[in-house]
């Protein structure tokens, strides 16, 4: 039996009046798509680490992990290999309102 190395990626949900925030992605084969802001998670760090992370590297908000909504697999991820993916669920600043 082949064993796989798993990447683990995670992605952010910031919700504000049933409006979400998504990032237009630069780089990579999702170039010019929409999505959640996500990346992976680096071997050094926590999954509350990275979102964290993620998320102030493509919007520049400091965020902080509420909960985690859901947990899913891709066999052939866009790394072709599989992934482990995390969506979590984020909060802003009281003081922050986002216009969505």
């Amino acid at each position: 039996m082949e064993s796989y190395k798993y990447f683990i990626g995670v992605g952010g949900i910031i919700e504000n009046d049933n409006r979400f925030l998504l990032v237009e992605e630069a780089n990579g084969p999702l170039k010019n798509k929409w999505g959640f802001p996500s990346g992976l998670v680096n071997n050094d760090e926590t999954i509350q680490k990275a979102i964290e992370r993620e998320l102030f590297e493509e919007t520049g908000l400091i965020t902080k992990l509420n909960h985690i909504v859901f947990i899913g697999n891709l066999l052939d991820s866009r790394w072709h290999r599989p992934e482990l993916y995390i969506g979590c669920k984020l909060e802003t600043p009281q003081n922050l309102i986002i216009n969505l």
